[in-house]
């Protein structure tokens, strides 16, 4: 019985070498509303707390905003 798990336990190994080191995971949706209604959701970070899953996790969470309230030079952590 052990040699049989000793075996499959190598195998495992040696394909898991053959496998590259990193990898991605990609995740797409289609959205069906007017960008005009979505838009302004994504590209101001204040908004997001009404959407993002993330903002949901803590309910402590602290947000530090950028200068700029949207679009370009808006930042957010």
């Amino acid at each position: 019985m052990i040699k049989p798990l000793a075996m499959a336990a190598a195998a495992l190994l040696l394909y898991a070498g053959t496998r590259p080191e990193t990898f991605r995971v990609e995740r797409s949706i289609t959205v069906t509303a007017p960008a005009g209604t979505v838009l302004p959701l994504i590209d101001d970070f204040h908004q997001w707390a009404r959407w993002s899953l993330w903002e949901k996790t803590g309910p402590a969470i602290r947000r530090t905003y950028s200068d700029a309230a949207s679009g370009k030079g808006a930042g957010y952590e």
